[in-house]
């Protein structure tokens, strides 16, 4: 007797992989904003390597070839004549004057037309407009393809507390469209300086005397 057995399973059909591609620069924004805060230089610090003139290795004589001044005038001052940019946004102060640049940049692949930058500040209290010192502003602006523009804001700060740089764009791209595009940057404000006061009584009973304690919390000289 002879038995025939039969594969029921189909065979296994081959796997077809498809790769859907998809276009980012659709979704990408047209324009990029940018903010940096305009500070001023600061005088480079050359910290002097000292050695031993009579010591005759090679590490004593490297060292002593460091240890070249570059300052000014003085040779006992550590200061010299190089400018260095600050390399962080640092801390916005009560009192003084914060100044930044804000800059556009088209880097879509059309023309942008009647762009239209506004800024302004808020804080906890209270929304203030900031007005660039550029004329053009009051004036729709066009960016063609890479094309960048800047503007120069400044603000006394006079509150405590965190604050919001709002930056609010409107443009129109080549098809009519409208695109709208907000940035919001924070700026905490802080106290720079820390005062408190005791009362001694004096010689006399109806003497007093107000002792003030004032502590610098900036990093920099204050003047008073």
């Amino acid at each position: 007797m002879s038995v025939s057995i039969t594969n029921s399973i189909p065979p296994h059909q081959p796997t077809v992989t498809v790769t859907a591609q998809v276009d980012t620069t659709k979704n990408a924004e047209p324009l990029a904003v940018r903010v940096m805060r305009l500070s001023k230089p600061t005088l480079y610090q050359n910290i002097p390597v000292y050695a031993e003139e009579e010591s005759s290795s090679s590490a004593a004589a490297f060292l002593a070839g460091q240890s070249h001044d570059i300052a000014i005038g003085n040779d006992n001052s550590v200061l010299s004549h190089l400018l260095v940019l600050p390399y962080s946004f640092g801390n916005v102060f009560l009192g003084e004057i914060f100044s930044a640049i804000v800059s556009l940049h088209n880097q879509s692949d059309q023309v942008l037309r009647d762009v239209i930058l506004k800024t302004d500040i808020q804080t906890a209290t209270q929304r203030i407009v900031l007005n660039s010192n550029d004329q053009n502003d009051s004036n729709k602006m066009e960016l063609v393809p890479d094309q960048s523009i800047c503007r120069v804001l400044q603000h006394e700060v006079k509150e405590l507390g965190n604050h919001s740089l709002v930056c609010t764009v409107t443009c129109t791209d080549q098809n009519g469209e409208k695109c709208n595009l907000k940035k919001v940057f924070k700026l905490p404000v802080g106290k720079p300086i820390d005062l408190k006061t005791r009362f001694i009584l004096g010689a006399k009973h109806d003497e007093y005397y107000v002792v003030a304690d004032i502590q610098n919390q900036t990093p920099s000289i204050l003047n008073m």
